[in-house]
């Protein structure tokens, strides 16, 4: 009666075997085109002979290599792929199928099964692209030197493990040393005809990357004999963008205004992140723009990674630059009209600075209170102190101060570059936006750069909007 009362009057295996019957696993093997005992070596050329064939950048359909690319994800990975076989696609976003047998039941373990002859060394490849790429997940053309031989040699001595127990007899006793095989050097195999060759490779960027992704390319490393291929991973190296902040999927940027712009109205043009088009960004009608005003354009920022459906949004903080010298008396109010009309020179008005205070930034002190004496001297940031927003900086004079960032100046020189981008051409597409004003800029829920981190996060966010609500119905009914 154990397993019965236990299992809801069956046993495990006979529940498990009903549930099979119902789940769907071979729909994304279908989406590649492979048979069930597909290897991975298989699965790996269906997705590249699919990518050729569906990969926006070449003309394909978005959405069908949106569901080539779920069905790879899953099936390359051999935990995943398992999960998927037993349980459908409903077991891979659980995690698991539940328990397998008793012994996983009751926290016991299983022999693991022999893994068969280790890989070489995974090669390790870093690549440098552009926040351009991580909107359109482009394909980049790499090479990599790999290792090839003609013949694998075990060592005798050491058996190819690379090590020896060494037996010694001291009086009565005899004791055994682990000991590091002279004859090999501790390698234990030694290759013939080894030498090295260049590969050439193309690889597919994945949508929302993020700086220091990495990205698994099994089985193009090393091609030794007697051991399968070697692995490469690919890590992603994100360039700083000269006008946008990202902030995981959504996109930031700052824009100053004259005061005739922030009263009266403004508009300008920017460059979409996919480098391509355009975006006028304009005010709505009778929208006054205060100093440090934020609007949020929705969906246009960086796409979700494993979720291209669903893109960031765009922040614009706006900077309102007032006439220099101008005293605002009566004679002066009374002629405003007149004079939002004067132009002046507004700093950093072709380009704006999103700079961040980090090791090795040029500053210059400013605004300290306890130490006045110090204002106006520069000199280099060495590190960051350990306590948040602090950085230690060695001044000129010799000095090493420890400062706060909103105290520091940066003032290493920025060069001008010519740019083509102050104004689209006529042919060029433009995309008409306006933004909805926040209130509270670091109070806004930023778009997650993954769809699994979304979810979890509006989850948090839903307890601590019910536990607010929960508290304030409490206080009124203390109240009453």
């Amino acid at each position: 009666m154990f397993f019965e009362d236990f299992f809801g009057g069956s046993m495990p295996g006979a529940s498990r075997s009903n549930r099979q019957e119902e789940i769907n696993n071979s729909k994304l093997y279908g989406v590649l085109g492979l048979e069930k005992n597909a290897d991975q070596r298989t699965i790996k050329k269906a997705w590249r002979k699919l990518c050729k064939t569906h990969h926006p950048d070449r003309g394909g359909d978005p959405e069908k290599f949106k569901e080539c690319e779920q069905a790879y994800e899953v099936l390359s990975d051999p935990a995943k792929r398992e999960l998927y076989d037993e349980g459908g696609l409903e077991a891979v976003s659980r995690g698991g199928t539940g328990a397998r047998d008793i012994f996983d039941l009751f926290g016991g373990s299983r022999k693991q099964k022999p893994q068969g002859p280790s890989k070489p060394q995974v090669i390790k490849k870093m690549i440098t692209i552009e926040l351009e790429d991580v909107f359109k997940g482009p394909t980049k053309k790499i090479t990599i030197s790999v290792l090839t031989a003609t013949e694998k040699k075990v060592c005798g001595r050491c058996d190819g493990r690379g090590i020896y127990m060494e037996t010694v007899q001291r009086g009565p006793m005899i004791m055994q040393h682990q000991r590091e095989c002279t004859h090999c050097s501790g390698k234990g195999i030694a290759f013939i005809g080894e030498k090295t060759k260049k590969k050439k490779l193309e690889i597919f960027v994945p949508q929302g990357v993020k700086d220091g992704d990495k990205q698994l390319l099994e089985g193009e490393g090393h091609d030794l004999p007697d051991m399968p291929n070697g692995d490469i991973v690919i890590i992603y190296s994100v360039k700083p963008h000269k006008r946008y902040t990202r902030i995981q999927a959504d996109l930031a940027l700052q824009k100053e205004l004259t005061l005739k712009e922030a009263l009266c109205g403004y508009s300008f043009f920017v460059r979409h992140i996919n480098g391509n088009d355009w975006i006028r960004i304009h005010s709505k009608p009778g929208e006054i723009i205060q100093p440090n005003s934020v609007i949020r354009i929705e969906g246009v920022g960086l796409p979700q990674k494993n979720n291209r459906s669903v893109k960031g949004n765009l922040y614009v903080r706006f900077n309102v630059i007032l006439p220099p010298n101008k005293s605002l008396n009566e004679n002066v109010l009374m002629q405003m009209k007149k004079l939002l009309d004067v132009n002046y020179n507004m700093p950093n008005k072709e380009l704006n600075d999103n700079r961040e205070v980090k090791i090795g930034s040029k500053v210059r002190l400013i605004g300290l209170q306890k130490r006045p004496d110090l204002n106006g001297l520069s000199g280099t940031v060495i590190q960051s102190t350990g306590r948040s927003g602090q950085f230690a900086v060695h001044l000129e004079t010799g000095q090493n101060v420890a400062v706060r960032e909103e105290l520091l100046e940066i003032i290493d020189v920025i060069k001008k570059e010519v740019s083509k981008d102050d104004k689209p051409l006529p042919n060029d597409y433009v995309e008409e936006v306006s933004g909805v004003l926040i209130d509270d800029f670091n109070s806004v829920q930023h778009t997650p750069s993954e769809y699994l981190l979304f979810i979890l996060q509006s989850l948090i966010y839903s307890v601590k909007i019910y536990k607010k609500n929960f508290f304030n119905l409490h206080q009124i009914w203390k109240v009453s």
